[in-house]
């Protein structure tokens, strides 16, 4: 069984690292060949391959909801005792193994399916300050990595990382000694509570040139992440962690945005 379960991280970790790190190519439009799609960009050899053919708005919402209804489905608690209790063996880092796999997999469906839009809403021309907003960036792709690797969560086949980031729980990690889980809250967690998820936003937006079809997929999703941290990880963290986390929400007050929200 052991054996099983190690061929199964490898392959949800493999999946899980091309499906996130293909995010910041697709976004940039930095295909490393050209049979790839990006967010503008769509090969002939998949150019039919649309949810909703006769209506590119309508298949890029569906492609949306495709990731984000069951994205948000499976971390409900009842959902997860029933996939724990009945179908992952009572196992919760098979849980773990299949949401990373289902997000990953949904994403890649999301980067094939795509209907680009590419009309311009801005452009940068200037070199220079094209070259400053990439290197923002890089300095948020760095924010993000610094966030993960600060709360010390490579564990469980060394795949739980990609899955907590997602989920927003990252910023849990083991106290020393111990078994408990306790609360991170220096470093980028003392500024914003979920920095990783004010990363993601802003590498999103960070482009020297927005389409349509960028701007609509940075607004779906940015809306996604407000609405999710607030209404599902926000309780479902005070659930968890009681005062422990109202103090912390005290002591920072910004989920996202420093100084602002």
């Amino acid at each position: 069984m052991k054996v099983v379960s190690g061929v199964v991280s490898i392959i949800t970790g493999l999946v899980t690292c091309l499906a996130l790190s293909y995010f910041v190519l697709f976004l940039n439009n930095w295909q490393p060949s050209p049979s790839l799609p990006s967010i503008d960009h769509k090969p002939q050899a998949i150019a039919s391959l649309l949810l909703v053919p006769s209506s590119p708005t309508a298949n890029n919402i569906l492609l949306m909801l495709l990731f984000t209804l069951p994205h948000t489905l499976i971390t409900f608690e009842s959902v997860k005792r029933l996939l724990i209790n009945y179908l992952l063996c009572s196992e919760k880092k098979y849980y773990l193994l299949f949401y990373s796999f289902w997000a990953s997999v949904s994403l890649l469906f999301l980067y094939t399916f795509w209907s680009p839009s590419t009309s311009e809403v801005w452009s940068i021309r200037l070199n220079w300050a094209a070259l400053a907003v990439h290197a923002l960036q890089g300095i948020f792709l760095i924010l993000y990595l610094y966030s993960l690797l600060s709360t010390e969560i490579l564990g469980n086949f060394g795949l739980v990382w990609f899955v907590k980031s997602t989920l927003g729980l990252s910023k849990i990690k083991k106290e020393k000694g111990g078994k408990e889980n306790k609360l991170v809250i220096s470093g980028i967690y003392g500024v914003v509570r979920h920095p990783l998820m004010t990363c993601t936003i802003a590498m999103m937006w960070l482009t020297p040139t927005m389409t349509i079809g960028h701007l609509f997929l940075a607004a779906l999703f940015t809306l996604y992440i407000v609405l999710a941290v607030r209404f599902s990880e926000e309780p479902k963290l005070i659930k968890e962690y009681g005062i422990a986390y109202t103090n912390y929400q005290r002591k920072v007050p910004c989920q996202l945005i420093p100084g602002i929200y």
